[in-house]
């Protein structure tokens, strides 16, 4: 079977600059070697919240941009997962004694679906029905917020921020607690 020849000898691979969304403020956040502009479409890179200007407190956070547009020599992207570190994760439900995991698909104001995971530390062991209102509560407050939200918002740190602050203050009536959104994603 004949190899398929790449590129002309001599022919060098240009670098593109990769720009994150302008939810993030369009900043430069790598460079890509392609040959071409239409190869590197597609492509996806792992960046954390501390390099999007957040700060050394949210180096544990990390969103997925995926490539969508090369204009010249400048590669636009957009967020297409957010998730925390497994350590970070590890090392805040040290101390719980209970631990509430929640899945599910939502659809966003412009009818995208996306799948937000999400912790909930109990320090103490609860009863079935405690676990079961507390499950009823977060789903039905992030259904609401979520319809009220585009797909691009839902990726930005503040909205993260809000979504959990919001979840702890309104299940902190049922019992208290500590909230980790873990993983958005598209689906």
């Amino acid at each position: 079977m004949a190899k398929k020849k790449l590129k002309e000898k001599g022919v060098k691979k240009k670098w593109f600059t990769v720009m994150a969304p302008s939810d993030y403020g369009e900043l430069e956040v790598g460079e890509t070697p392609a040959f071409e502009s239409k190869e590197i479409l597609g492509r996806k890179i792992e960046i954390s919240f501390k390099e999007l200007g957040g700060g050394i407190k949210n180096q544990y956070q990390k969103v997925l941009l995926k490539i969508i547009k090369v204009q010249g020599d400048t590669a636009q992207t957009e967020a297409e997962k957010y998730k925390i570190l497994n350590s970070y994760l590890q090392r805040i439900s040290r101390r719980a004694k209970e631990r509430i995991l929640t899945s599910k698909v939502y659809n966003t104001k412009d009818d995208q679906k996306i799948r937000i995971k999400t912790f909930i530390l109990l320090n103490n062991r609860v009863k079935r029905a405690i676990r079961t209102a507390l499950l009823k509560e977060a789903e039905s407050i992030i259904t609401s917020y979520v319809k009220n939200n585009n797909v691009s918002i839902m990726f930005t740190q503040q909205a993260i921020k809000t979504l959990a602050l919001g979840l702890k203050k309104d299940l902190k009536t049922i019992y208290s607690n500590t909230i980790v959104i873990s993983k958005i994603e598209k689906e």
